[in-house]
């Protein structure tokens, strides 16, 4: 997620250079989600899949609250 600002913003240049409205392009993102109601809820789902903590920063991960929180800064993108 940290590094989809900087994707964003490459996409924006781009389209300056070749003189098209970034406006017009349709943007989407995918991304792992696991979403829990608590913090061992969400260790025992990261752990079901695999996941190690260092992978957090490419996934949606947290209560639904974290989730919606990190969301709503992508859509300001």
């Amino acid at each position: 997620l940290e590094g989809f600002a900087e994707v964003y913003d490459n996409v924006r240049a781009v389209c300056a250079e070749e003189g098209r409205d970034p406006a017009t392009l349709k943007l989407s993102a995918a991304w792992r989600t696991v979403v829990a109601t608590d913090q061992a809820e969400l260790d025992r789902r990261l752990n079901a899949n695999g996941a190690s903590d260092n992978d957090n920063e490419r996934r949606l991960v947290g209560t639904p609250e974290v989730v919606a929180e990190k969301l709503r800064a992508l859509r300001d993108l």
